[in-house]
């Protein structure tokens, strides 16, 4: 009666699925074929920039614009001067921030005196880089 009934082993199939080596194989040939694709288009890149000078001079200008962004977008970040009565505290990121800080010292200074303290100012922020 074994004989005639097909034998299933656990390697080729789960539950009716595909074997994960299947599937792998599967990824792999994907990869294979973007990996042409993309050595395709560098070699057109490569083929249309062959007679002209102009393959390093591009490369130097996308260095340049990429290290001056991030240069600018690390070290010139929108930020508030924060005034108060006209004598000015410091920088914050935003409102909140500051909003969060007098939070946090009436809380203490609740804390310290025995009863609510409000800090009873009106604090001016102005735009900065």
């Amino acid at each position: 009666m074994d004989e005639l009934l097909p034998q299933h082993h656990l390697s080729d199939s789960v539950a009716g699925q595909p074997v994960l080596h299947d599937t792998a194989s599967a990824l792999l040939d994907n990869a294979a074929r973007l990996g042409r694709r993309v050595g395709h288009i560098f070699h057109k890149t490569d083929a249309t920039l062959a007679g002209h000078r102009l393959g390093p001079v591009l490369f130097l200008a996308a260095a340049l614009t990429a290290a001056a962004t991030f240069v600018i977008s690390t070290v010139y970040t929108p930020s508030y001067v924060v005034s108060v009565n006209g004598t000015q505290l410091g920088t914050v990121k935003n409102q909140q921030a500051f909003e969060t800080v007098v939070d946090r010292v009436e809380n203490r200074a609740s804390d310290i005196l025995g009863y609510d303290y409000t800090l009873d100012v009106t604090p001016n922020y102005s735009f900065a880089l």
